[in-house]
Order: C-alpha cells, then structure tokens, then sequence
C-alpha cells in the first residue's frame, strides 16, 4: 500500500465530496466509471446544471489509481451539485446494478462517456411518473430465436430484419436507463442470483463483462416482473473525448459491430446455461415503446413551455406513439 493511500475495506470506501445537506425530492444520477476520467468530467459538469438533479454518484471503478490523482474531488468540488463519490474495492461491472443514494425516487444510470440534455431529461423524468414500477429504457436492443442456425441472436435493435414470426425479445442497454430507487436496493448483494451473476460476469478463466446488459435485463425482470419501458427519441451526447474512449472489455461494439454481436451472441447462451433455462428471462415482443422525438422537436421549437409541461399537452402524441 502506498504512502497516503487510505486503507482498503471489504465494502466500499466513500469519499464525500461537495456541498452537504442532500435534497431528498429531487432526481439522482448514478455514473459507473473506470479509466475514462476526462469523459467522466465532462459528463459530470453537463448534468451538474441541470435543475432536476438532486445529485451526482460516481462510482469509481478504477482500483488502481485514486480519483485525487486526476483531481477530480477539487473539481467537482467547484461545481453547481453535489457530487457523492464512492470508490469501489473491486472492478465490478455490477456495481452500478446497486442504489447508492439515499431516499431518492428516481435514479438515472449513465455511461460515464455520455450525458443528456435538460429538456429531454426532464420530459424523460415526467415520463417515467407514469411507470414508477418499470425500468425505463433510452435504447432498445433485441434478442431473437433464428430458426435457420437454431441459436439465439442478439440485435442491436433493427440493424438487421428479423426473420419473420421470429420469437423475440426486447432489451435495453446499459448507456442510459431510468429506475426507481425501490428497484435498486444494496440488499441485491446479498441475493443468491445477484451473487450468480457476478460470478458469471468476471469469471477469471474468460472474459464476460460485456455480457452486462444483457443480464441485468435478466436479472431485473425475473426480480420485477414487468415489462421494460422505452423511450424513443431522446438523444444522448457523447462526450468530446468519446473517440478516444478506452473499455476493459475484451471487444466492444466501437471496436467492431460484428465480434461484439458474435460476443453478445454467445453471452445469451451462456446465461441460458448459467440460469437453467431455454428461453431468455426477458419480456415478449410487447414492449411499450414510447416515441418521444415530437414531444423533443417541440420544446427544442418553443411550441411547447418546457416550465409549464404536462402529461395532458402530451395525449395526442403519446396516442400515437405506442407500438
């Protein structure tokens, strides 16, 4: 242990930063991050402005080098919310499946190399008050049977035409989704599936980190029981430095489309083996799809007072916006 290092504990190590007195009615945003500290800090300050936010959670997965060592506590120190940063004694991809606030209604999960806008999060945010009891989504993927090979696909949501009545399911994936704190308990470490699925997603033998999303959808819906909500047209930005973003994972989708489908192919049957089944723990094709996208051309046109919107001014859209 080096000199000044603080002493590692079993459980996570949190290093308060920020101004104290948390606002218990508003929104949280929980950020997993590991070796992507110039993406992280852009993130951070973007949503940092935003009134909704209540505060900002980092997870910092990086075991090796301390958050001090890009000076990130002076940094969010410095901006307009409180930042709450909890460092992680191990690099668990797991890690932001678990709540870290305290008393919040509603947590918003992001990539660390991407952020939001404030009218998009704030119609996402009035949107999610009609499914409190749902994950709500910002990008669908799907997973179909292809009779043709006789295995499992994964789809990264109409990049390819599925076959027709193919047996499929919906999904969505870890860059930006929505869930009410209630769903997000700590006691999930203690659940024996929980610990199943760590197991599986950092076996030492092979690499299965990629397979994340695809079994935290599995793992939420067996826990839940209700189908995923996703929302459609509500765009996420990268972050200046997101071309030169690095990943732990063995192959990504910026990488190369085809190995990481190949990759999230075989997560699927290895997760069907892991949890004894033939058919993924995921809902049907009846996934309620909200498009968003004319909502967002409003406000960003003025037609609609973003202040003074309410889920009434929405009927006509959201009518025709179910598929």
């Amino acid at each position: 242990m080096g000199a000044g290092e603080p002493q590692r504990k079993d459980e996570a190590v949190e290093l308060p930063v920020g101004p104290s007195g948390l606002v218990n009615t508003k929104l949280v945003v929980q950020i997993m991050t590991h070796k992507r500290p110039e993406q992280l800090r852009e993130s951070v300050a973007k949503m940092s402005l935003i009134e909704e936010i209540a505060y900002i959670v980092v997870i910092w997965n990086d075991v090796e080098v301390l958050p001090e060592a890009y000076g990130l506590p002076e940094f969010f120190k410095e901006l307009t919310k409180p930042v709450k940063l909890v460092r992680s004694t191990s690099n668990l991809v797991t890690n932001r499946w678990i709540y870290h606030g305290q008393g919040q209604a509603v947590v918003l999960n992001l990539d660390d190399d991407v952020y939001i806008d404030a009218k998009s999060l704030k119609l996402g945010l009035e949107m999610w008050r009609l499914f409190p009891n749902h994950v709500v989504g910002f990008a669908r993927r799907m997973i179909y049977w292809d009779q043709d090979i006789g295995h499992w696909q994964y789809d990264r949501g109409g990049s390819h035409p599925l076959p027709e009545a193919a047996d499929y399911y919906t999904m969505f994936i870890g860059k930006a989704w929505m869930a009410g704190s209630h769903l997000l308990l700590p006691s999930h470490q203690d659940d024996p599936m929980f610990q199943s699925f760590v197991d599986f997603l950092h076996n030492p033998v092979k690499d299965r980190k990629g397979c994340d999303d695809i079994a935290f959808n599995m793992f939420i819906h067996s826990k839940i029981n209700t189908s995923v909500v996703l929302f459609r047209g509500l765009t996420l930005h990268g972050t200046h430095a997101y071309a030169g973003k690095s990943t732990s994972y063995a192959v990504s989708s910026d990488s190369s489309r085809t190995e990481w489908r190949f990759y999230r192919d075989s997560c699927i049957e290895e997760l069907l083996d892991l949890l004894k089944t033939d058919r993924p723990l995921l809902p049907a094709s009846g996934v309620l799809q909200l498009n968003l996208a004319p909502i967002v051309q409003l406000l960003e046109n003025g037609q609609l007072d973003d202040n003074k919107m309410a889920l009434t001014s929405m009927d006509p859209f959201l009518s025709n916006t179910v598929t």
